[in-house]
């Protein structure tokens, strides 16, 4: 080679090996830091997630609907029913500031 300087196969080897080495742990340490910061990730998408039954209201507790009224003494009709439930729900709207 140039410049008076004599290299060895064995050592030029010896070199492509430890660089292939270096190149390899830094892909793999470079790979668990993506899989670290994913999980993190992850876990704080999970965090700030907003789902809608945080925002629903749900009645329980609601009288038979009776689908076949047409009388006073046979039970909610359904109608009825959702317009004493949308009552309710803008009286409690108007109660709240």
């Amino acid at each position: 080679m140039g410049f008076g300087l004599s290299v060895a196969r064995k050592q030029i080897a010896l070199l492509a090996v430890g660089i292939d080495l270096c190149v390899v742990f830094a892909f793999l340490f470079f790979l668990w830091h993506i899989t670290y910061y994913v999980k993190l990730e992850a876990e704080r998408h999970r965090n700030l997630l907003v789902e809608t039954q945080e925002f629903a209201l749900e009645f329980t507790n609601l009288p038979k609907v009776n689908k076949d009224c047409k009388g006073k003494d046979c039970g909610y009709s359904i109608v009825q029913l959702k317009a004493d439930l949308w009552h309710h729900i803008e009286a409690q709207i108007k109660k709240e500031p």
